[in-house]
Parts: C-alpha cells; structure tokens; sequence
C-alpha cells in the first residue's frame, strides 16, 4: 500500500489489517488531500482520495448526575468524565453563594453541596479541549440512600474483662449507631463505616446481651439484638520459634562423669502454646529423637509447673511397657501433690531408636495437653523457663536434668552428691565440683559428638561456657570442631 499528500508528494506506506486501522499524516498548506492506493487481488493498481476535514477532534462533554444522599443536611453529585484526560470544574449552588471547584480525571468522580431550602440545583462549568466555555446543570432528585440493614455478630475477646462486637455494614457509606448493654446500665455511640467495623463493652456478670441502633432513609429507627458468646481469641505462641526446634541431650552415666559425649538421648523439641486471652488453653509438643548411643533404657518427661488436676487430658506419649503409673488423663501419677505435673513422654528410647546408630530420619512424638482449669502465664517464655525435661535411666528413681533443676518427686535422692556430683538441693543439682552439667539445652538443632568423644572436645568453648555458669562462650554450640561431631 502506499499514500501520498497530493501536491506536496510526502508519502509512506504500511500494511492495513483486517478491519479499522489508523494513521496520521503532517499537515500542509491548502487542502491537505490524501491519495490512497493499493493492489487488487489481480495485482491492479487501485487508489481512493480524500481531503482532511481540518478540525483538530473536540472533547466530550462532561455529564452530570444526581445521586442519592446518605443524611437530608447534602446533597450528592457525580460527574462522568469520558475523555481520556482531566478537566478542571466549578460548580455553584443556583440561588446561593456556595461554590467550589474539583479536579475531574477520566471516569466517575463524586462531590457533595450543602442541602438548602427549595431546589437543590447546581450548575457545573468547565473548558473543553479547544477552549470553549461549557456547562451543564442539574436539579437534585432530593433523595436518601436506602440504608440496608446492619449486622451485629459476637466475635471473640482478647481479654476476658471485656466483650468484643463487629458491626458489619452492607451500605457505601457510614450509618450513626448507639448501643446499649443489657441490665449494665451502660451506652455508646459510634459511626459505623462500609464493611465491618469493632466495638467493646465491658465483661458483666452473667449474659452479655447487647443491642444496636440506627435510622433508615426515611428516620425510623431499626435495631438489632444479639447475646455475647464469652469467647476468648486463640493467640499461638511457639519456642523456640515457628518452624524451629531447639534440642536437649544428656550424659546417662550420672552421677558418674562418664565418656561425656552427649549423645546418649538427644531430642529436638517444638513448643506451640494457644492462648486463650491470657490462660494458657493447650500445648503441642513436637519431639524428634535423633539418637540413642547407649546400652541403656532411657526414657524422657517433663516436669511442668502445672497442678495435675488442671490438666484435662494428654495424648501422644509412647510407651513400651506398663511401668509408668497414670492418673486417667496421661499424667504420671505417685508424685507429691505439690502444684506441679509430670509427662512422661517416651519410656524407652530403645524401643523407638536403634542403639548408637544414627537414622536419617528421627522418630517424631507429637504430644497434646489440653488444660481443663485456667493456666496463667503472661509470657509463654515464662511457663517454657519453668519446664524441667529430664531423662531417666534404667529405671524410674534415677533422673538426669538440667543443671540446677530440682529432681521430680519420684527421684531418688540418695543418688544426689554421689560419685562426680556435688547436689546440695535446693541451690545447685546436677553439676560437678567446676560446674560441668549431664545435661545441655541448645535454641537450635544440635550437634552431637560422635561416640566416645567428649564434648569439651567437639567444642573447644563448652568448658568455658559451663564453668561461668553459661555467661561466657554463650554461643559455643556454634563452633564445633565439624571431624568431631555425627551430621
């Protein structure tokens, strides 16, 4: 195809597709004539003329509308702007001094005017495209908008000394409400915007019932009824971190030092604690054994600053024999009713790993507390820094914890003191005379020496960490000497 201005001779030429294609051309003196030629299916040549209109395109006009209003003291506008470019617009109130002026892009834009006595009628004026003064004028329809009814729903409490509500609202705009609680004495005012919005009211004795109030387009009041449901929100909490595991690993030669390599139970541990306000509602406990390098039965608890009784059940331990007493909910039973409970997790490692072998894949207990009783620790840290984890070895009386962690009830005490041990209870358990421990907590997966290695070996900073009482070298668990430990 190719085109030319008649008379002046510049010309292109282009492919036109099927259907509307468009081009443009510079503009010349005189008539600005183009002459369009192209082939035929038989290779003719064929050619149309046409002289330019000459008129640079014009905009559209702006339209203007009346909307409904959502309260009588307004009145709602909306202009419809069809080109693809904005326009400064004044609007003024006939009959009034109000005025103002609005930046108009492409599309729909709204506005209010004050609402006055007689017809609302405005007039909006603007330029269009070439300069010429334009406007367009019209009289209010002087309507409310239909406001749709609200929806009132309980929605649980983060703190039980008060009781949470959402107003849901269906409507584009936001609808005056008062509430009252039932029996309380108590009131409240608020504005509800689109969508859902939240309120409280303060805890009353016995049903908190409360109800909501608003006017429709036309002034009558409406109302809305509904009962408290009394629930606290669920907040999880997990320790180490979510997704992370910390571990434990003990020596099971005490009292004696042993080969102290540490790698005779070792448990990667997850803690999720679900908070129902500020109680503690239930806990998961997520084990993974990762080894087992002992000729010994070793089984492994916790000792928890819990009373007994306020735990509803526990599910998820593993046993391998009948030796360890329950109560009926899945806590040990035979120990001192001192405000304190003990799980049992796993009775014997044994059962679960292969003695000193080193399986790619741990044996994974997941563990379920529900509590029955309010359990209240404001930092789940705070209930973690009360955990006692132990292991005990051979049979029930003889327990390895923490250092300077108490022994359970069910221990036996004339082990205390012995051999390398320097227990002096209350103040110092489980530590030798230069305060090395039998026992080890890590915030992340650790690291075991390989059999028979000593641990003060596999980590050149762990004997200085344990002799400070773990203020110094608090990160020794990060540089092992990498031939010395399993992967």
């Amino acid at each position: 195809m190719l085109l030319g201005l008649a008379g002046s001779w510049p010309s292109g030429e282009g492919t036109a597709e099927p259907g509307d294609s468009f081009f443009t051309t510079t503009t010349e003196e005189g008539a600005n004539t183009l002459i369009l030629k192209w082939r035929g299916n038989y290779q003719e040549e064929k050619s149309t003329t046409k002289a330019s209109g000459g008129a640079a395109c014009n905009s559209e006009n702006l339209q203007l509308t009346s909307m409904c209003s959502e309260t009588p003291d307004v009145r709602n506008w909306r202009i419809r702007n069809p080109n693809n470019e904005s326009f400064t617009v004044s609007w003024k109130v006939y009959g009034t001094e109000h005025v103002g002026t609005i930046e108009v892009p492409e599309g729909d834009v709204y506005f209010t005017t004050p609402a006055v006595q007689g017809n609302n009628t405005v007039k909006i004026f603007w330029q269009d495209r070439l300069g010429n003064n334009k406007s367009t004028t019209k009289a209010s329809m002087n309507r409310l908008c239909k406001v749709e009814k609200l929806k009132l729903t309980s929605v649980c409490s983060d703190d039980a000394q008060v009781r949470r509500w959402r107003i849901r609202n269906p409507n584009g705009f936001e609808v005056s409400v008062n509430w009252q609680l039932y029996g309380a004495g108590v009131s409240g005012s608020l504005q509800a915007p689109a969508g859902d919005s939240f309120f409280t009211t303060p805890a009353n004795s016995g049903v908190n019932t409360v109800k909501i109030f608003w006017k429709d387009e036309e002034g009558n009041i409406k109302q809305k009824t509904k009962a408290s449901s009394n629930k606290l929100c669920s907040t999880v909490y997990y320790f180490p971190g979510e997704n992370k595991y910390g571990s434990l690993a003990y020596e099971d030669l005490w009292p004696n030092r042993g080969d102290y390599d540490f790698n005779d139970v070792v448990v990667d541990f997850n803690i999720m604690a679900v908070y129902k306000g500020q109680f503690i509602d239930h806990l998961k406990l997520s084990f993974k054994l990762k080894t087992n390098g002992t000729i010994y039965k070793n089984g492994f608890g916790i000792h928890m600053p819990v009373p007994a009784e306020s735990i509803e059940n526990v599910s998820g331990t593993v046993r391998s024999s009948n030796t360890i007493q329950d109560m009926g909910n899945g806590v040990e039973g035979g120990h001192n009713a001192d405000g304190t409970s003990t799980i049992v997790i796993f009775d014997d490692a044994s059962a679960l790993v292969v003695p000193f072998t080193h399986p790619a894949s741990p044996y994974e207990i997941n563990v379920m507390i529900d509590f029955k009783e309010e359990v209240g620790f404001d930092l789940v840290e705070d209930f973690v820094g009360g955990l006692n984890p132990f292991i005990f070895v051979n049979n029930r009386g003889k327990e390895v914890h923490l250092a300077n962690m108490l022994p359970t009830s069910l221990a036996d005490e004339s082990l205390l003191g012995t051999r390398a041990d320097v227990t002096q209870l209350p103040n110092t358990s489980y530590v030798t005379s230069n305060g090395l421990p039998w026992a080890i907590y890590t915030p992340v997966s650790f690291s075991y020496p390989k059999e028979e290695v000593e641990i003060t070996k596999a980590y050149p900073a762990f004997q200085t960490w344990a002799e400070s009482g773990g203020t110094s070298n608090v990160s020794w668990y990060l540089s092992p000497l990498t031939s010395e430990i399993e992967d």
